[in-house]
C-alpha cells in the first residue's frame, strides 16, 4: 500500500502532476483528489467499478470473523482502554446515533460508536453490512467489534456532543451527558474507512445519490430475453450497478441519502495527472440496514429498521420484491434522504449479486453473525416452524439469510 503511494510520489515529483494534491508527492494529501470538475465526475460515476475483486473471495471462516486485515485492526471483543476527547465545534461528529471520540495510549483519535441499552442497534447492522460486503468482494469501511474502557468519560458521552453543536431533536433526546468517570462499553464498534483516494466534485462532494448513475433506457424493458443480453453484454456497469441496487434493496438500506455512498478511486488507479483511471463507488454508514426498511411513506425507520430478523424477513409487510414480473426490488427510502427507492434490475444483475451471496456456506455465515454478536441483542422473535416465543440465535440468521438469498436467485420472467 505504502510502496504503491511511495510510486505515486516519485512520478508527480518526475512530471510535475495537474492537481496540487499530486504535486507534492505527501501520502496524506493523496488521500483526495480535487478540483474535479462535473464532467469528469459524471464521467468517473458510469464507468465506475464496484466490486474490489472481479471473482468471488475465498475467505476461511477464521479470516471473516477476525475481519479485514490491516496493521490497524482490532480483534473481536479485543479490549480498548482510551481517553475521552472534549467535543470540538470545528470536528464535529455527524449523525444520529450514539458515538464520541477518544485517544488511544499511541495518541491516535478514533471514533467509537456505542450501544447502551439497546439505544443504538446500528453497532450490529453495521457490522453485519459491512462484514457481508467484504466476504463477498464489495468496497466496504472495516467495522471492529470491540469493547472499551473510556477514561474521564460521561455517563452518556453522545450527550456531550449533542449538547454542544447537535440538533435540537437529538439534544432533547440527550439531554445530559453526567458526572465524569471511567466507563465501560460492552458493545461498541471502531470504523476503519477503505483504504482509496477520495474524489471531491466541485461543490466538495464526496458522496452520489443512487438517482446520479447512468440508467437503463426505457426501450430495455420492452427488449425480448435475447434483445436484453446483447444490451448487457455491451453494458457491462449497467449490470454492476444492478447489483449493488439490488443489494441495497435486498438489505433495506434505506438511509441511501448521497453522503451514505462515496465516489472514491483505487490508489493504483491515479495517474501523474491527478486524475482516476480506476473509479469506485461504495456503500458507507450502513446503519440502517437487515431490517424493515422505513414506514409511513419513508417518513420514519420502522422500529425493526436495523439487524432485525422479523422485521428483514416479514415478506407481508417489508417484501424483498415490489413486483417480481418486473424484476422490481422493494425498498421506500427515508422522505428526507432517499435516493433509491424500489429499483428495477435487470436478470444479469440480479444473478451477479445472487450468485455470491449464494456462495457463502454455512461455516462462513456463521463467522459472519459471530462476528456480529447477533445475539448480544436479545432481540425476540416468534419461530416460524414452531411458533415458539423466544430469542433469535446465529443459527436463525444462517437459516433465514440463505432463504432470503432464495428470493432473489430464481429469473425474473422475461417476455
Amino acid at each position: 500500500m505504502r510502496a504503491g503511494l511511495a510510486f505515486i510520489a516519485i512520478a508527480c515529483l518526475a512530471s510535475g502532476c495537474g492537481s496540487a494534491d499530486a504535486e507534492t508527492g505527501d501520502e496524506a494529501n493523496l488521500k483526495k483528489l480535487k478540483g474535479v470538475t462535473e464532467a469528469e465526475r459524471a464521467a468517473y460515476l458510469a464507468k465506475a467499478e464496484v466490486w474490489v475483486e472481479a471473482k468471488m473471495p475465498s475467505r476461511t471462516p477464521d479470516e471473516i470473523l477476525a475481519g479485514p486485515p490491516g496493521d490497524d485492526t482490532f480483534g473481536l471483543n479485543e479490549e480498548v482502554s482510551c481517553d475521552f476527547v472534549e467535543p470540538n465545534k470545528d470536528d464535529k461528529l455527524g449523525g444520529m446515533t450514539p458515538k464520541f471520540q477518544c485517544k488511544l495510549p499511541s495518541g491516535e483519535i478514533i471514533k467509537v460508536k456505542y450501544s447502551r441499552g439497546g439505544n443504538n442497534d446500528e453497532v450490529y447492522s453495521e457490522i453485519m453490512a459491512t462484514r457481508v460486503m467484504w466476504s463477498i468482494g464489495l468496497p466496504a469501511d472495516r467495522m471492529y467489534p470491540v469493547r472499551v474502557t473510556c477514561n474521564d468519560c460521561p455517563e452518556e458521552p453522545w450527550a456531550a456532543y449533542v449538547q454542544a453543536y447537535g440538533t435540537l431533536f437529538n439534544k432533547l433526546r440527550f439531554r445530559s451527558p453526567g458526572p465524569r468517570a471511567t466507563r465501560r462499553f460492552e458493545v461498541a464498534a471502531i470504523e476503519r474507512k477503505f483504504e482509496a483516494v477520495k474524489i471531491e466534485g466541485p461543490d466538495g462532494t464526496e458522496g452520489w445519490g443512487w438517482d446520479e448513475l447512468p440508467a437503463r433506457p426505457d426501450a430495455y424493458w420492452g427488449m425480448n430475453a435475447a434483445a436484453r443480453a446483447d444490451f448487457d453484454q455491451a453494458h457491462p456497469e449497467q449490470v454492476r450497478f444492478d447489483a449493488l441496487r439490488l443489494y441495497a434493496a435486498w438489505i433495506k438500506q434505506a438511509d441511501n441519502k448521497a453522503e451514505n455512498q462515496r465516489l472514491v478511486c483505487m490508489k493504483k488507479g491515479v495517474t501523474s495527472e491527478g486524475k482516476c483511471n480506476k473509479p469506485l463507488i461504495m456503500m458507507q454508514d450502513l446503519g440502517v440496514s437487515f431490517g424493515g426498511g422505513t414506514e409511513l411513506g419513508g417518513l420514519k425507520y420502522e422500529k425493526v429498521s436495523k439487524a432485525s430478523l422479523p422485521g428483514w424477513t416479514n415478506q407481508s409487510k417489508s417484501p424483498t420484491w415490489k413486483d417480481f414480473s418486473k424484476c422490481q426490488a422493494s425498498l421506500t427510502g427515508s422522505l428526507w434522504s432517499g435516493t433509491l427507492n424500489n429499483p428495477r434490475v435487470s436478470n444479469a444483475g440480479r444473478a451477479m449479486i445472487a450468485e455470491r451471496l449464494a456462495a457463502l456456506d454455512e461455516d462462513q455465515l456463521r463467522a459472519i453473525f459471530q462476528a456480529t454478536r447477533i445475539e448480544e441483542k436479545q432481540e425476540t422473535w416468534t419461530d416460524p416452524d414452531t411458533g415458539e416465543e423466544r430469542l433469535v440465535t446465529v443459527d436463525d440468521w444462517i437459516r433465514m439469510f440463505q432463504w432470503m438469498v432464495g428470493l432473489i436467485d430464481d429469473p425474473c420472467p422475461e417476455h
